[in-house]
């Protein structure tokens, strides 16, 4: 676990969410940093350290001149939209967020910002659920449904986390897009391109700020991507782009 890190995830399915929180916030408030969504959040298949979020904490640190804590409901699982809002009698990583922004809220913590990656394996999913390419209606239908359940995520947590607190949604990356010839017009590009823009459109309508993490891997996914995950060269890259979307956010949310 990384410095100035809480996994909050394991902590509430070991019952301790409240212990967590109360000595969290037992030498004041500090200013936090929440991440949440698939395993991008926590840095997957890298040292917490090394991870996107983890620098980006320290940026955070940097910009405010004073340590900020990050805090992540991401635990490693594999999340698809659907999964991420659960069911209503079992585990909710949606929940959580809400619960853990929520809790913030109340006990006047600055939460300096919340970034959220999801979407990504619902087109994973899309590969998996295709028996004959190129099962175009089979990935309208299902992108249509990451875009009803993207705007159920995007209002829970804008409803939970204060006002003034940035939302920066990531955009996702061609894990396949390693610079080769015909990269430009395969079904894998153009469906990467396609769900970006369903992500994109429904973020930014309701008030989230997006994250490329599309363009800068885009041609070099053999340097930055070991089995579909950023590795720590590729999550060094992403940490760049959380740095560019929070520099680019108005006054108001900086």
């Amino acid at each position: 676990m990384a410095a100035a890190s809480i996994t909050v995830g394991a902590l509430v399915v070991a019952g301790l969410f409240a212990v967590a929180l109360t000595a969290a916030f037992r030498d004041g408030p500090a200013p936090v940093y929440v991440s949440i969504g698939d395993g991008t959040q926590m840095g997957f298949g890298v040292a917490p350290e090394a991870g996107a979020s983890s620098l980006f904490r320290r940026y955070l640190s940097d910009q405010l001149n004073e340590p900020v804590k990050w805090w992540t409901t991401a635990d490693g699982n594999y999340y698809t939209t659907e999964t991420f809002i659960g069911s209503a009698s079992g585990r909710s990583q949606l929940r959580l967020a809400e619960a853990l922004l929520q809790r913030f809220d109340e006990d006047g913590v600055d939460v300096a910002a919340v970034t959220l990656s999801i979407g990504g394996n619902d087109l994973v999913e899309v590969g998996n659920q295709c028996g004959a390419p190129p099962c175009a209606e089979l990935y309208r239908q299902m992108r249509d449904d990451m875009v009803e359940r993207l705007d159920v995520i995007y209002a829970r947590i804008n409803e939970a986390k204060d006002d003034g607190t940035p939302l920066l949604v990531l955009l996702y990356y061609n894990a396949s897009d390693c610079g080769q010839a015909g990269v430009d017009t395969s079904p894998t590009e153009l469906g990467v391109i396609g769900w970006n823009a369903a992500i994109r459109e429904t973020a930014e309508r309701h008030g989230a700020f997006v994250v490329d993490a599309y363009t800068p891997v885009r041609g070099k996914a053999c340097d930055y991507v070991t089995n579909l995950d950023l590795n720590e060269e590729g999550n060094k890259v992403l940490a760049e782009q959380y740095l560019r979307a929070y520099e680019a956010l108005p006054d108001e949310y900086r």
